[in-house]
């Protein structure tokens, strides 16, 4: 009796055994269908997309530039002397005809009295000499005289004259001399600081100079721009003047508005660029002579322009072409067409229609026709994408 349920004991084991094996075996195998029928969503390449969109454009170029004087002199002596006073301040206004600096004017005063002294002297002596020649000539009319006389009297009348306009020049240059004693300013300017003092002698052939004078009203703004817009540039200018604003170099504030007064006649054939010149009015002197700033030269508004950010066009064997994402959210290649870079943007004339997005950050992650998420924030300046 015992070895019969001992025998039933195992024979339950067995089954039970064998039971939950065949369990784990179909839980496993439906997993495994499970997993196979169903594989994981695949998540798209972050892509970060801005909404392309017709306007009128304000048009622009953009480069830093130079804030340059309009006029610059580093005032010197044209005579030697010694300096006797200094009639202007450090750092301040002066109008052109000011004086700036005195030098001692006595010995160029003793050379202009001389030179005046000398021609009194040759002028007596040719009036004598034409009394002369008055009278030998009366002589020679009444058959009583010498002509040989009469010849020698004429020629020293002449070497008279000559002398005496020899000394009217010598008067001139004495008094220019004497003139050049007071320095004065060539040009409504503000001065620098003074290079010299008083009791120092100073030369023509002095390099240092006695200040240095700069004019900032008007002032000047230089920079350059690439050849590729010189067409456009020169073409707008022959109908109109063409502002330029000066930005501070984060682009910011406007510290002033002029307007473009060169081009130059040469391209720069070791950068690719010309040189332009604004002159700016600058009447509270918001721009100073060696700053640095932003130069923003304005075109004619474009009309109806698609325009998106240069950073999302990109160059291909067949030329330009960016990434535009399609409603089911995949990257669709798009050859286009660049009228105009503007400044961190291009105008599209040819590819977009003007209400799709287009890929400016991530698109070089980007194949045709793969799928894209839209997880990353529009950019600044430009239109985000809805």
């Amino acid at each position: 009796m015992r070895v019969a349920i001992a025998a039933g004991q195992r024979s339950f084991r067995i089954v039970a055994v064998t039971l939950a094996a065949a369990g784990l075996a179909v839980a496993v195998w439906h997993w495994q269908a499970s997993s196979h029928s169903a594989p994981p969503k695949q998540k798209g390449v972050p892509v970060q997309v801005v909404r392309a969109t017709r306007n009128n454009t304000p048009a622009y170029l953009t480069n830093i530039a130079t804030v340059q004087p309009f006029n610059t002199v580093l005032v010197r002596a044209r005579v030697d002397g010694q300096i006797t006073k200094v009639d202007f301040t450090e750092g301040s206004e002066v109008k052109k005809g000011d004086v700036l600096v005195e030098l001692d004017p006595r010995p160029f005063e003793a050379q202009w009295r001389a030179a005046l002294a000398q021609k009194d002297r040759d002028t007596a002596q040719l009036e004598n000499a034409r009394r002369d020649e008055r009278r030998y000539k009366s002589l020679i009319d009444a058959d009583a005289g010498a002509l040989q006389t009469l010849d020698t009297t004429r020629a020293q009348v002449a070497q008279l004259s000559a002398a005496v306009a020899l000394d009217q020049a010598q008067i001139d240059f004495a008094h220019l001399q004497l003139t050049y004693a007071t320095i004065t300013a060539p040009f409504d300017g503000r001065t620098g600081a003074r290079l010299v003092d008083v009791g120092n002698m100073v030369h023509a052939t002095d390099a240092t100079g006695l200040v240095l004078l700069t004019q900032i009203h008007p002032i000047a703004v230089t920079f350059s721009l690439p050849q590729s817009t010189l067409a456009t540039v020169r073409e707008q200018q022959r109908h109109h003047a063409l502002r330029v604003l000066a930005l501070d170099p984060d682009r910011q504030q406007a510290l002033g508005e002029g307007e473009l007064s060169l081009i130059d006649n040469q391209i720069d054939v070791t950068t690719g660029t010309f040189h332009c010149k604004a002159i700016f009015a600058n009447p509270d002197e918001s721009l100073w002579p060696g700053q640095f700033v932003t130069a923003r030269v304005m075109l004619e508004a474009l009309p109806n322009a698609v325009v998106i950010p240069a950073a999302a066009v990109q160059e291909g064997p067949r030329g330009p072409y960016v990434y535009v994402v399609t409603p089911d959210r995949t990257a669709e290649l798009r050859p286009v067409r660049i009228g105009q870079r503007l400044a961190e943007q291009a105008v599209v004339s040819e590819g977009l229609r003007g209400d799709e997005d287009v890929i400016v950050e991530g698109q070089f992650r980007v194949e045709p026709g793969a799928a894209v998420d839209l997880t990353a924030a529009p950019v600044a300046n430009a239109t985000p994408a809805s």
